[in-house]
């Protein structure tokens, strides 16, 4: 993704790129298209720079799902130009070149796309390729669009990377899936957490060992709070969470990086309705990062941190 044609290009491939929810921040119908403020009036804003609120960890995006694609098949030229509208932070004749992304997220696929229709995903741009096999073995070409994007953002200067799951390996799941059937419990079958952690720690080494790319975080559960399955919008890969499996997911995740000598922190994004934000897990261990929370009040699922943490 030349002036404003391209600034615009890159702000809806962007918008594309995010692993977006159906949910209305306008709050209604009605408001769309509405502005906040009659038209011709004039407001001043003023920074104060020396007044900090929070920090942010970075300006990023996902490369779930259509990167792939655009990775794989668009020719070089193509994929050239949206790569410096996502990444560069360079300024020429006073434009910038791009949006400068400092983060990029990349999803690890839980397999669906192998599957083909026989994943019941209809939506075939939101399979995913997992490089693990069932017997065993990795495939390294796999997930080759998303290692063109995630190389060129390390070549224009991106600082932070995340790996990301909307689902286990599909032979890791009660269902042969990606996507769940027990609502809003884990897919991911009990005697397999160990064996979903090693796959994710395997897959960050070789990134670091082959691309010199090291994520500074593991995300495993992404989105729990929608139902992914067959007839939502055509499904995508996706699973609900309990705070319980959650737990003893972060459990094995932890021994497993234990293991290494990645400096890669796991971060938990628990998203339903209800309070945010991000707490320390305060475990014994080193290798704990950051949770972010959305903790629901709806009844079967827990809601404090320290239940979470039981």
């Amino acid at each position: 993704m030349k002036k404003s044609f391209h600034i615009l290009l890159a702000c809806l491939f962007t918008l594309f790129l995010y692993n977006c929810s159906d949910d209305n921040p306008s709050g209604g119908e009605g408001d769309e298209g509405k502005l906040p403020i009659p038209s011709g009036t004039t407001k001043t804003a003023s920074i104060n720079l020396t007044r900090t609120y929070q920090e942010m960890e970075g300006f990023g995006a996902s490369d779930c799902w259509a990167p792939n694609f655009v990775g794989k098949y668009w020719t070089s030229a193509q994929k050239e130009k949206i790569a410096r509208l996502l990444f560069s932070q360079e300024i020429k004749n006073g434009q910038p070149e791009g949006i400068g992304l400092s983060m990029w997220r990349f999803n690890l696929g839980g397999g669906s796309s192998e599957q083909g229709d026989n994943s019941n995903i209809n939506n075939k741009v939101r399979r995913a390729e997992c490089f693990l096999s069932e017997n065993g073995n990795y495939t390294w070409t796999k997930h080759a669009g998303q290692q063109y994007f995630i190389e060129k953002a390390k070549e224009y200067g991106c600082e932070k990377y995340v790996m990301f799951n909307n689902s286990p390996p599909v032979f890791y799941n009660y269902n042969g899936k990606g996507y769940s059937e027990r609502g809003e419990y884990s897919n991911l079958k009990e005697e397999h957490y160990d064996d979903f952690a090693t796959y994710m720690v395997t897959v960050a080494e070789w990134f670091k060992t082959n691309k010199n790319i090291e994520f500074d975080f593991i995300s495993p559960v992404n989105e729990p709070q929608y139902d992914w399955g067959p007839g939502n919008d055509d499904g995508q890969e996706g699973s609900g969470w309990q705070n319980s499996e959650i737990s003893k997911l972060a459990r094995s995740l932890n021994n497993a990086l234990e293991k290494t000598s990645l400096n890669t922190k796991y971060y938990w994004r628990k998203q339903a309705t209800g309070l945010i934000y991000a707490k320390k897990i305060t475990q014994t261990t080193g290798k704990t990062g950051v949770m972010s929370l959305r903790i629901s009040s709806e009844p079967g699922r827990k809601t404090t941190l320290e239940t979470f943490r039981e």
